[in-house]
């Protein structure tokens, strides 16, 4: 497991937070209270846009090209439309709400982690992994889908690519239209008591599916077996055949009967 590191306050979306707040403060500073020229408050917007916006810029664009589009592609698109019409300070404010978001993600997982790390330990979770990009989640569970089924589990726009890539994708509750889409089970419940009776439900509906499918084609190779042996008259194989068929779909439907608890907990 990897052990949760200190908490890092230098981080780049905490860096262009900071330095985008500087600059507009710069900015109010120098037009409203100093009046200076034009050119002098406009300058502190410049390098927020040159300094803060391309960094988070380039990685959208990257994303744009590979056709992985989120919320953020709607920041992006705002930030240029505002430089293009010449309002910086508004270009200068979606900068600081995207990397402001962004920044305080990543508080919040990094600070997670170590109740994460001690939980995992309780459950034996060997390996543990926060704070992951999309494209992180992405190659991690292609590497395990390689060596065993995957199952995974989402509740955010972020891990509807993930999801894709999983042998099974499951989505955590209904919070993006994107995600469902992405996935092949919805829980609208967002309890993980849900998803361990979503196992139970998947084993007991293969179980039957096989007892139905399998029970019938055997008993069918039987009653043909006598036929071609001259024990079952034809009429007999058919009133046979008919009995074979409807006991696989009673075993069938009474996968929709009460049955006892489906869960572990």
């Amino acid at each position: 497991m990897k052990k949760p590191g200190v908490l890092t306050v230098w981080t780049k979306p905490n860096s262009i937070a900071l330095f985008t707040v500087a600059g507009v403060l710069l900015h109010l500073i120098l037009r409203y209270l100093l009046h200076c020229p034009r050119i002098a408050w406009q300058a502190p917007l410049i390098a927020v846009l040159i300094l803060g916006g391309v960094p988070l810029l380039m990685p959208l664009t990257k994303k744009l090209f590979a056709r992985e589009f989120g919320s953020d592609h709607l920041a992006g698109i705002s930030t240029v439309t505002s430089v293009i019409l010449g309002e910086y300070l508004v270009a200068a404010i979606v900068i600081l709400m995207l990397s402001g978001g962004t920044a305080v993600e990543e508080f919040v997982s990094r600070h997670a982690s170590s109740v994460l790390g001690t939980l995992a330990k309780q459950v034996w979770i060997t390996e543990l992994y926060s704070a992951k990009s999309p494209e992180d989640k992405v190659s991690i569970v292609r590497k395990e889908a390689t060596q065993a089924p995957t199952l995974f589990l989402g509740d955010g726009i972020n891990d509807a690519p993930a999801m894709q890539a999983a042998t099974v994708g499951v989505a955590f509750g209904i919070q993006s239209d994107i995600t469902p889409e992405a996935a092949v089970a919805v829980i609208l419940e967002t309890s993980l008591g849900r998803v361990d009776e979503l196992i139970h439900i998947a084993r007991r509906m293969r179980r039957i599916a096989l007892q139905s499918a399998v029970g019938g084609m055997a008993l069918s190779i039987l009653g043909m077996i006598a036929a071609a042996f001259g024990y079952l008259p034809p009429i007999g194989g058919a009133i046979a055949q008919e009995i074979i068929d409807l006991a696989a779909v009673l075993n069938a439907v009474h996968v929709a009967l009460p049955t006892h608890s489906l869960t572990d907990f």
